[in-house]
């Protein structure tokens, strides 16, 4: 018999199409990376917002 207790779960950021929070959900399914950042601050908790964005400004000029 196949043992997978040990075997780890691999895929690629392209696979995922949606993100779900306790704030609210997003479809990342055909975004570019920087429209991927805006959907994730927007679901990201509230107190990390600004910072995330101007993260994102500084580094991936989003």
């Amino acid at each position: 018999m196949l043992d997978l207790t040990t075997a780890g779960i691999v895929t690629s950021y392209g696979d995922v199409h949606y993100a779900i929070t306790e704030y609210d959900v997003s479809l990342l399914f055909g975004k570019s990376i920087k429209e991927r950042a805006l959907e994730l601050i927007k679901i990201s908790h509230p107190r990390f917002r600004d910072e995330l964005t101007k993260y994102a400004k500084d580094n991936y000029k989003i």
